[in-house]
């Protein structure tokens, strides 16, 4: 998830590699980053499930 102020795009859905881009050097407003929604998460994993026999999730948790 790739938010500029209040519009948010999701990669690969709402927004490619070049859009993002063009966005980022048009924008008055840094871009931020979110986890994906769960619903997302599942989508995703649903989808490479039908298109592969195995798939493998690392997840990186920083405490401080």
């Amino acid at each position: 998830m790739i938010r500029f102020g209040d519009e948010i795009y999701y990669e690969g859905i709402d927004m490619d590699l070049e859009q993002y881009y063009d966005k980022f050097f048009a924008s008055k407003v840094l871009p931020q980053t979110a986890n994906p929604t769960l619903y997302h998460q599942y989508e995703l994993f649903e989808k490479l499930g039908n298109e592969a026999d195995e798939t493998i999730n690392i997840v990186i948790i920083i405490c401080s």
